[in-house]
């Protein structure tokens, strides 16, 4: 926990926060013992009803494991216990009955879209959660507010000491005692697991109906995976509604989330009381392993976006429950009419396919299975933005915490409704803090709402005249009037966001002065292909400059048009020559739509490290090469043979580049050592793709197996080189949306919806976002960052590295007048 003054501690509003933070676990206890006297909880609702079963038997299972630890601790004097004796008695068992189940329930949900994940990451989440609850316990007592809330109450760990006393020697007592004081004072380690896995076999043993263990292969590996059965998964999904034990842990926060600064030699920061980390770590550390990567800079600029206040935008929550409600799908607004379904075949049906047969069978059935647990998660993560909705709509104001990943990019802490979430999240928030919009604001609204309904390729004076068509022709006012009709809203790529903006607009020309409009709604302008514009920017390539709208020219250009223009160009140049060629060209040579579509997305990964099989993987799991001739092996190398050729056209100076940083993964590996580099914010940046070392812990579920990084085993070259590319470029980008910040903050500019390359503020200062982002790219991208970064790798390494690609001419002065560089 972050230490805090007296004052600090005494302050009411930080009181308030910290109980909020803690509130989930609270309120899942509240309510448990709540429906156990029968005052809350609807019987009816079947979703809420097994996982009000599930606590019920899990409390008394975790009751009688105290059991279990208290014969273990005095008949065997603690010798031979193993960790999750000493930690189990801890917190009530109300508390680790409803942690438990809560993170399992986050675990399902994040299961469903990240099939990696093990039932060992449950197992920490859950033993990090249960420190975390008795970090707050102990901060409720020595707050002296433990009366106010519940009245003190003894843990099952002091119970223990007493009730041992006279039974076993007092130094084994004075050892069990300085342990429960070691689990309340330092990170538990792999004991996280070892109590994990103990609550997990719990769970399943209390509720076998509801929670399943089933093992698959991952990557070759047998991999445990943790799951809620069928039966209970169509029950959950039918009123996930109600179910506030799903909501996720990490809120809002109520009051300005604490800066990120230095405190005794580690970062604190972002929510008060809650322990999270600023860097996030996995298996790899990378920056999380160097407690001194953070740079002044890069924390103000952290702090001066978690600053940010938001609300919840009412008219949208309303519009979204009622299209929810009439099954009208717009927009990321899921409808479960039908869950597919395939029934096991019976035992004899079974045994008589041959084995082709059940390969077949067992395939359509896993994909049926994956599909409806596809469609409950949609369903499933929807409510729950909707339920945080209403809840964060009773608080005036909120805020958001930031961390960072090891490049430098920064998310919200929170999860589910988020600024960086689907289009339901973010039509769902506004600014708290509104601004007049004045003529410059309602141009920029009117090009929002044309970027939102799919027009961002065309010119700005396009854009906003579409715009004050449909405002003219009453379209606009229609749709928001009567969303449920239709309209031209639901013809938007994004419908919802493109709502919100039409809302704010209709309002806007309703009254005498437009001008005069209160504006809440942030207006993002985004990179053209952000990751190919700053490669151009680095090998001061005028051919890319132009093609990504770096360039001082008065014209829109699409990159992937451009090349998508290429390849058709190399096509025909081979059709008559090769059928695989003349198959494309039949296929894409009179659809300009399908042409762009084709190559977009090799365009679009290929500065972040996409390798040719990647591309090929792309375009036939993109279903580009289907109704087909020829197999889709050979259509998709063709394919990529041609996209990269005409990549090395357009943009041959991003190709180059991306080589180079390759080569300076490899020199570096061969030190075997990680690849460290800073950021023009300060940012000390570390890779480091260390080859995994087998760690076995012994827990009640068997041994568990960790595989956690080793200096000891190596790096993984091959890892290192791929990676290397996109995380400089990551590391890039991010500095300059920091940068960018800091200068607005400098300016008074309080308000920031930031989202890597898509740069959000409101309306009446995007002419200030567009001259000041431009500033922060002509700072960083004005010096010789390449020669920098060469420099210091071979100054820090002591080792020699290749020559440099040449650079083009491209004037980088041009980028502080190139209108469309941000659009």
């Amino acid at each position: 926990m972050t230490e805090l003054n007296t004052q600090q501690m005494t302050n009411d509003d930080l009181i308030k926060q910290i109980l909020w933070e803690n509130h989930q676990v609270d309120e899942g206890v509240r309510r448990y013992k709540a429906a156990n006297e029968g005052k809350s909880l609807d019987a009816t609702d079947q979703g809420n009803k097994i996982m009000r079963d599930a606590i019920d038997t899990l409390v008394n299972n975790i009751q009688q494991s105290y059991l279990e630890a208290e014969s273990a601790l005095i008949t065997k004097g603690g010798g031979n216990s193993t960790p999750w004796h000493f930690i189990i008695g801890l917190v009530s068992a109300e508390q680790t009955a409803v942690i438990t189940i809560k993170k399992s329930l986050e675990y399902i949900r994040t299961a469903t879209t990240n099939k990696q994940q093990s039932t060992t990451n449950l197992a920490i989440s859950i033993g990090e959660a249960l420190r975390q609850q008795l970090m707050f316990e102990n901060w409720k007592t020595n707050s002296k507010i433990e009366a106010a809330l519940d009245g003190h109450k003894k843990s099952y760990a002091d119970i223990l000491i007493e009730r041992a006393k006279g039974k076993v020697h007092r130094n084994t007592i004075s050892n069990w005692k300085r342990k429960f004081a070691n689990y309340e004072n330092i990170e538990w380690g792999n004991d996280a697991v070892v109590i994990g896995m103990k609550l997990i076999e719990l769970l399943i043993e209390s509720a076998p109906e509801t929670f399943t263990l089933t093992s698959k292969m991952i990557k070759g590996k047998t991999t445990r995976i943790f799951k809620l059965t069928e039966e209970a998964q169509v029950k959950v999904q039918a009123s996930e509604d109600g179910m506030s034990l799903s909501r996720p842990f990490l809120m809002p926060t109520l009051i300005e989330p604490q800066d990120w600064h230095y405190q005794e030699d580690k970062l604190v920061g972002g929510y008060w009381h809650l322990r999270q980390p600023l860097f996030t770590a996995g298996l790899h550390k990378h920056t999380a392993a160097d407690q001194t990567a953070a740079s002044p800079e890069f924390l103000t600029s952290v702090n001066n976006i978690q600053k940010t206040k938001w609300s919840v935008n009412s008219y949208m929550l309303s519009v979204i429950e009622m299209l929810y409600g009439t099954k009208s799908a717009y927009g990321d607004i899921p409808q479960v009419t039908s869950i597919p379904t395939m029934e096991p075949l019976e035992s004899e049906a079974y045994k008589a396919l041959s084995d082709e047969d059940r390969k077949a069978y067992h395939k359509k059935r896993q994909a049926v299975l994956e599909q409806a647990e596809s469609i409950r998660g949609k369903h499933g993560a929807f409510v729950r933005k909707i339920s945080i909705a209403h809840q964060m709509a009773e608080h005036d104001e909120f805020y958001f915490p930031y961390f960072s990943d090891f490049r430098g990019r920064l998310y919200p802490m929170a999860q589910e409704l988020t600024p960086h979430g689907d289009q339901v999240a973010r039509a769902l928030l506004k600014f708290k803090v509104g601004k007049k919009a004045g003529a410059s604001g309602l141009y920029w609204l009117k090009v929002h709402l044309a970027n939102l309904f799919g027009k961002d390729k065309d010119t700005f004076e396009q854009r906003v005249a579409w715009s004050t068509e449909v405002i003219k022709s009453g379209q606009l006012a229609e749709s928001v009037d009567s969303p449920l009709d239709g309209g031209i809203w639901t013809q938007a790529d994004e419908p919802l966001t493109f709502l919100a903006v039409a809302k704010e607009l209709v309002d806007a020309y309703d009254l005498d002065k437009p001008e005069d409009f209160i504006s809440h709604i942030p207006v993002a302008m985004d990179g053209v292909c952000n990751g190919m514009q700053l490669l151009s920017l680095l090998g001061r390539d005028e051919v890319g400059a132009e093609k990504t709208n770096c360039r001082a020219i008065d014209q829109r250009f699409d990159l992937y048009t451009e090349v998508a223009e290429e390849v058709m160009n190399i096509i025909e140049d081979d059709r008559l020559t090769d059928p695989v060629a003349e198959e494309w060209f039949k296929k894409l040579h009179n659809n300009k739509g399908k042409q762009r579509k084709t190559v977009k997305r090799a365009v679009m990964t290929t500065p972040y490290g996409v390798t040719q099989r990647g591309i090929q993987e792309q375009l036939i799991g993109d279903r580009h090469c289907s109704d087909m001739e020829t197999s889709r092996t050979n259509a998709s190398k063709y394919m990529t043979s041609c996209i990269q050729i005409a990549m090395s056209k357009v943009n041959g100076k991003a190709v180059q580049i991306m080589s180079y940083f390759q080569d300076v993964a490899e020199a570096v590996c061969e030190l075997n050592l990680p690849i460290k580099w800073s950021t023009p914010m300060g940012l000390n940046v570390t890779q480091s793709y260390y080859n995994y070392e087998r760690k076995k812990i012994r827990t009640v579920l068997g041994e568990v197996v960790l595989w956690v990084e080793s200096a000891d085993m190596g790096m993984d070259t091959k890892k290192n080189r791929l990676a290397i590319s996109p995380n400089i470029i990551h590391s890039l980008d991010a500095a300059m949306l920091q940068l960018t910040v800091n200068k607005l903050a400098e300016g008074g500019l309080n308000d920031f919806a930031m989202i890597h390359d898509s740069y959000g503020t409101h309306a009446s200062n995007i002419e200030e976002l567009h001259a000041t982002l431009r500033e922060a790219a002509y700072e960083i991208f004005s010096a010789d960052v390449l020669t920098e970064l060469k420099d210091s790798i071979e100054s820090s390494y002591g080792i020699t590295l290749p020559t440099l690609p040449e650079y083009g001419n491209y004037n980088m002065e041009e980028i502080k007048s190139a209108s469309y560089f941000f659009s």
